[in-house]
């Protein structure tokens, strides 16, 4: 009798080892993941973070990113829709239009925020002490003033700065705020703001040459994932123009923008991997109160610096955080 024929009589049908992982993968929990722009560095920072805890995508969870295209946030509500139909245990949403569509996608999945912005202002939830429903996370109320702040960090490495530009996308839900932020720091110094709107990839270049057309003496970029995700484009395009640009994350900098300021992302991303390992534990989303950036960093490019043809302040270098050389 033959081997396989054999086995079937002793213990039934034989099932080939690719649908025996299937099956065992099938068993395993499921965590979402959201966010704009393909391969998005948190996805991979998240994926090691929770590795750390055991989690391994693929032996212990499967992961199931979904990003959505730079410049389509409307995708989100599809992706956010078919991740809660594959009943994932978890959504991690990046920041507030994933968070959104992850929040009208589902009301019992657990939804873990890596950066929500004001979301007891803006009605997310109840409290960051007792955050109430299914969402829970990081998040932090960037108000008008940090905005002003970056403006004054901009005159300290410009101190003749007269006129400062302002790349925003009116898709992001903090468009308004950004801007009156802008304001309030610019009129605080006596400078202009220029306001350029880019809604897709493909404006930079156009609005940066308006911006150029204009006289801006620098130029400030705004928050949101598709302006994240083009950040390399931007900073090549501010350097054809020759004009210094501030990003409100380290990525910018390293991407070669001049400076930033703003909270250490890649601490954030790491952190969320802390939430879900207690909700896959069984812990509800509810009782976990949100927590807050801890870190927040300014980081100069001297590299951008000199191709710019501009000397750092003293004062600004010793204020700096990180030196990229």
């Amino acid at each position: 009798m033959r081997r396989r024929a054999f086995i079937t009589l002793l213990g039934g049908a034989v099932l080939e080892p690719s649908r025996l992982i299937a099956q065992e993968t099938n068993r395993l929990p499921r965590v979402g993941f959201l966010a704009m722009g393909s391969n998005h560095p948190a996805f991979g920072v998240f994926a090691e973070a929770l590795g750390g805890f055991g989690w391994i995508d693929g032996k212990t969870v499967v992961l199931m990113p979904r990003f959505a295209q730079l410049g389509m946030p409307e995708q989100f509500d599809t992706l956010a829709k078919e991740l809660a139909e594959n009943r994932v245990s978890v959504i991690v949403a990046l920041i507030q239009p994933e968070i959104l569509a992850a929040r009208r996608a589902t009301s019992t999945i657990p939804i873990v925020m890596m950066l929500g912005i004001d979301p007891v202002g803006r009605g997310v939830v109840r409290t960051l002490a007792r955050p109430g429903g299914n969402i829970t996370g990081l998040a932090w109320d960037a108000d008008r003033g940090f905005i002003a702040k970056s403006v004054e960090l901009l005159r300290e490495l410009l101190p003749n700065a007269r006129k400062i530009g302002l790349v925003i996308d009116p898709a992001f839900p903090f468009f308004d705020d950004a801007i009156e932020g802008a304001r309030q720091g610019t009129l605080g110094l006596g400078l202009e703001l220029y306001t350029a709107e880019v809604r897709a990839p493909d404006e930079f270049e156009n609005a940066f040459s308006n911006l150029r057309t204009a006289r801006v003496d620098a130029v400030l970029v705004g928050g949101g994932s598709m302006l994240f995700g083009s950040r390399r484009r931007i900073a090549q395009v501010a350097l054809l123009n020759r004009l210094p640009v501030m990003f409100i994350n380290r990525e910018g900098v390293e991407a070669g923008g001049l400076l930033s300021y703003g909270p250490h992302l890649r601490d954030l991303w790491r952190r969320s991997a802390i939430y879900v390992d207690k909700l896959l534990h069984g812990v509800v989303a509810a009782s976990l109160p949100i927590e807050q950036p801890t870190k927040f960093e300014l980081v100069l490019n001297l590299s951008t610096a000199k191709a710019l043809g501009l000397d750092v302040p003293p004062k600004l270098l010793a204020l700096a955080d990180e030196v990229i050389e």
